[in-house]
């Protein structure tokens, strides 16, 4: 007998409502910081969450809008206090031999209400090698990076991020989306991948890099958002949105686990308020990928997220709470507060939802 499919009921507070007038909101005001502005795809129930999203469907975010760019004129200066070193454009990008890394990226305000969070493939090469490519070598006085886009949006990193230090892969400057030329909202003609750090300080449409020695203290962390912003781990329910109401029958429970550079080793989801657990089935990651880094082999589940399902047979009618939590192979476990802890640093919970079985 074929299983049972649900139906789904649109609610005052349903996922897509919200996304809808927050994206509305957010046109005309900071709603969410360090994530407005957005522009969100629709989102539908899914049998299954994509490996790797569609470009349409990927998250947009920028701390003033998309600029007006033609990626045909854009040009990127690099700066040693200052003074310009060397330039790239377009044209230049286009004539190197780009590689493809598949990346998972977040928005630092991604929470249960806001789910920012999607996984591309970019080509591009590590920024070092454009360096060497260009004959620039960092000034032996710079301790920081301080980049500017074309929307005016400013942030710092530091210049050992060129390299990567520790589990943080190199810095890489992309300027394809999963085959195609970057789509401008997504910071065309190029725009830059930082592993390990949220979406913040993962600049689009660079305008200048400037090498400096002393810290720079961007945007969003003049507004007490975190300077590091590492990736922290956390667990979010994708499908079915919270206050969803259901049918008797199947539903499949899906979300995503990520924690950066960390290695996903379980996802749990609790029914019973946390009496009991049960494993959810990890249906992607780094090591199913043909795509992954080759650093995947060190650890299999490095900036690439893992995607999870559980199958819940509904049968009572009632109104259920389910919770999901996510354990790293260091033993690390997601906060049991699924509001998260300090938000300014990142969400670091596992996601709660409620759904009514009628």
């Amino acid at each position: 007998m074929p299983k049972k499919r649900y139906s789904i009921h649109v609610l005052r507070d349903d996922r897509r409502r919200i996304l809808k007038l927050s994206a509305t909101g957010l046109a005309g005001a900071a709603l969410l910081p360090a994530c407005d502005r957005l522009v969100l795809p629709e989102l539908n129930l899914l049998d299954q969450i994509p490996d790797v999203l569609p470009s349409e469907d990927f998250y947009l975010q920028s701390a003033f809008g998309t600029p007006d760019v033609d990626p045909a004129t854009h040009i990127f200066r690099i700066l040693s206090e200052g003074a310009e070193i060397a330039s790239i454009d377009r044209d230049y990008v286009q004539a190197l031999s780009g590689r493809v890394r598949e990346h998972t990226m977040q928005c630092i305000g991604a929470n249960p209400r806001f789910l920012f969070i999607g996984n591309a493939l970019w080509t591009g090469l590590p920024f070092t090698e454009i360096l060497e490519d260009l004959g620039v070598t960092p000034p032996a006085s710079a301790q920081w990076m301080k980049i500017t886009g074309a929307d005016g949006y400013a942030t710092g990193l530091p210049v050992t991020d060129i390299e990567g230090t520790g589990d943080a892969d190199p810095l890489w400057l992309v300027w394809q989306m999963n085959g195609e030329d970057l789509p401008v909202a997504h910071g065309a003609p190029f725009r830059f991948l930082t592993p390990g750090r949220y979406g913040t300080k993962n600049p689009k449409w660079p305008t200048e890099l400037d090498f400096v020695a002393d810290e720079f203290i961007g945007h969003w962390e003049e507004r007490g958002w975190s300077q590091e912003a590492t990736y922290r781990l956390n667990a979010m329910v994708l499908s079915p949105p919270s206050m969803a109401v259901v049918g008797a029958g199947s539903v499949a429970i899906l979300g995503s686990a990520f924690g950066g550079h960390q290695a996903i080793a379980s996802v749990e989801v609790t029914l019973d308020n946390g009496a009991s657990w049960q494993p959810a089935e990890l249906t992607y990651g780094p090591e199913l990928s043909e795509t992954a880094p080759d650093l995947a082999d060190r650890n299999p589940n490095r900036h690439i997220w893992t995607t999870w399902r559980y199958d819940w047979m509904l049968e009572d009618p009632g109104e259920y709470r389910i919770q999901v939590r996510a354990t790293d192979l260091d033993g690390n476990v997601t906060s049991e507060d699924p509001a998260g802890t300090t938000p300014r640093s990142g969400y670091d919970a596992g996601m709660e939802i409620k759904v009514t079985v009628t």
